[in-house]
């Protein structure tokens, strides 16, 4: 697992989900465009370290993000939190095979899954 600093098509990938409109909505801690993150599964999952410790208690934040990528695939973006703190991003393609290019914040489009 490599640690490095949040790219900037992630953070606004994480913007764009938490700041989405929706009903039951709980607060969400904004993140920094300077956080380090630590991949878990090459560059489609990230998880976020507070204090050098990794959350464990978390669940499924209640907005997805969808997208194309460069081959028409379908992309997915998830988001897990714990304490009102994004802890973990995971991103994967409907076929599950590697992403070829992350999309732009604005090619994003959101989902209230709640």
């Amino acid at each position: 697992m490599a640690e490095r600093m949040i790219s900037p098509l992630e953070y606004e990938l994480i913007c764009r989900i938490i700041e989405y409109p929706v009903e039951s909505r709980y607060p969400i801690v904004p993140i920094g465009a300077d956080d380090v993150i630590e991949e878990i599964r090459g560059e489609s999952t990230i998880r976020f370290r507070y204090g050098g410790e990794i959350r464990r208690r978390q669940k499924k934040y209640q907005v997805e993000a969808e997208s194309l990528d460069v081959d028409g695939m379908t992309v997915h973006a998830l988001l897990f939190v714990a304490d009102g703190r994004v802890t973990e991003l995971e991103m994967f393609k409907d076929d599950s095979s590697g992403i070829i290019r992350l999309p732009s914040a604005e090619q994003w489009r959101c989902l209230d899954l709640g």
